[in-house]
C-alpha cells in the first residue's frame, strides 16, 4: 500500500490542458476533461468514436473532472477510452526521471490497475493520428443498468476505405471483456 506524504494536483499545468491539431494528428493534454472531448466539434468530426465514448462517460459532474490521462492511467478493463484509443492507434506521451517517451496505446495496459509506466512517470498527452482517406467509426457500450453503471461490454469499430474492398481495413477493439482493453485482430482480418 502506498501512503505518500503529499499529493499534487497536476490539472493546473497548462501544457496538460492542450487540445492541439498539427502534423496530421490531434494531441490532447492528459488533463483534458471528458466534457471538453464531448463538446469539441473537430474531435466529433475526426474521431466520432472518442466523442461517443465521452457521451457515455459518467455523469455531468464526473465528465467535468475526469480526464483522458486519468482514464488511461487507471487501467480499468472497462476503460471508456480503451477501445476508441485502440482503433485510432493512439500514442501516450509520458514524462519521468529519464525524460520523455511515447508509448503505443496497446503497450500501456498490463493488467487491471497496472500500466507500463515506470516509477515517477506520468502521462502528459495522448496523440491521435488522423487517418487519411474515407473513414467511418463508432463506439457503443452495454451495461447492466441504465445510467452510470460500468460497461459489460464496449466496442469501437473503425473502417478505413469502406467503399473499396481491395483497400478496406477494419479496426475493432473491445473493453470490459478481458483484463485490459484489446484489439480483435482475427476478426479484423476476416472482415478486412
Amino acid at each position: 500500500e502506498v501512503k505518500p506524504d503529499r499529493l499534487i494536483d497536476i490539472k493546473g499545468i497548462s501544457e496538460l490542458q492542450i487540445i492541439k491539431w498539427e502534423e496530421g494528428a490531434l494531441t490532447l493534454g492528459a488533463a483534458v476533461t471528458w466534457t471538453q472531448i464531448k463538446e469539441n466539434e473537430k474531435i466529433a468530426f475526426h474521431f466520432p468514436a472518442l466523442k461517443q465514448a465521452a457521451e457515455e462517460f459518467g455523469c455531468y459532474d464526473v465528465r467535468n473532472r475526469a480526464t483522458i490521462g486519468g482514464n488511461i492511467a487507471n487501467a480499468a478493463p472497462g476503460s471508456e477510452c480503451g477501445s476508441p484509443c485502440l482503433i485510432y492507434k493512439a500514442m501516450v506521451g509520458v514524462f519521468g526521471p529519464s525524460g520523455e517517451r511515447v508509448i503505443p496505446i496497446d503497450q500501456i495496459w498490463l493488467a487491471p490497475g497496472r500500466t507500463s509506466l515506470g516509477d515517477g512517470e506520468f502521462i502528459t498527452k495522448v496523440i491521435f493520428p488522423v487517418t487519411t482517406g474515407s473513414v467511418k467509426s463508432a463506439y457503443r457500450r452495454i451495461s447492466r443498468e441504465e445510467g452510470q453503471d460500468l460497461a459489460t461490454c464496449a466496442i469501437a469499430v473503425m473502417v478505413v476505405n469502406p467503399g473499396e474492398p481491395a483497400a478496406r481495413e477494419f479496426r475493432i477493439a473491445l473493453s470490459a471483456v478481458s483484463k485490459t482493453p484489446l484489439r480483435a485482430i482475427d476478426l479484423e482480418s476476416i472482415l478486412s
